[in-house]
C-alpha cells in the first residue's frame, strides 16, 4: 500500500508483479511439428502456434542493437553491440521467426547447426527474393 493512497495499493502492486515476471521466448513441439514465440506474464505463456513445415530453413543474421542512457545533466551515452540471431524462415525468406540470440558468432553457428539438425531444417545464408512489387520500382 502507498502511504496515504490505500486504494492504489492494489493497482501498482499489479502492474508491478506484472513488470517483474513478464518475459518472452520461443517454444518448440517437436512431437506436433510446431513452434511459437510467446510472451509470459503471471506464469500464463500466451503466443499463436505455427506449423514448423511453412519454415524450411534456419539462418544466422547479424544486427546492431544499441542503448541510450541520460544523466541528470542530460549527457547521453550510447553503445553499440553486435549480435547475432537464429532464424526460422520461410521459402521466401520473408517470413522469420527469431530463435535465439547470441553476441559471439561461434556460438551461434554451433547452435544453428544443432538446432537445424534436431528440427531437420536446411543451414542457409539469408537471401530474401524480391517481390514482383519491388521489382517493378527498379
Amino acid at each position: 500500500m502507498i502511504p496515504g493512497i490505500p486504494i492504489l495499493g492494489i493497482p501498482l502492486s499489479l502492474f508491478f508483479v506484472f513488470a517483474i515476471s513478464g518475459s518472452y521466448g520461443f517454444q518448440i513441439d517437436a512431437s506436433r511439428q510446431r513452434f511459437r514465440e510467446y510472451s509470459q506474464a503471471f506464469g500464463i505463456k500466451r503466443g499463436e502456434w505455427k506449423d514448423l513445415k511453412y519454415f524450411p530453413f534456419v539462418a544466422i543474421l547479424r544486427s546492431q542493437k544499441g542503448h541510450t542512457a541520460a544523466s541528470m545533466s542530460n549527457r547521453t551515452v550510447t553503445t553499440i553491440d553486435e549480435v547475432f540471431e537464429v532464424y526460422l524462415l520461410s521459402e521466401t525468406h520473408r517470413t522469420k521467426a527469431q530463435v535465439a540470440e547470441f553476441r559471439n558468432l561461434e556460438k551461434a553457428q554451433s547452435f544453428a547447426k544443432e538446432f537445424a539438425t534436431v528440427v531437420e531444417k536446411q543451414l542457409v545464408n539469408y537471401s530474401p527474393q524480391r517481390s514482383p512489387r519491388s521489382k517493378r520500382r527498379r
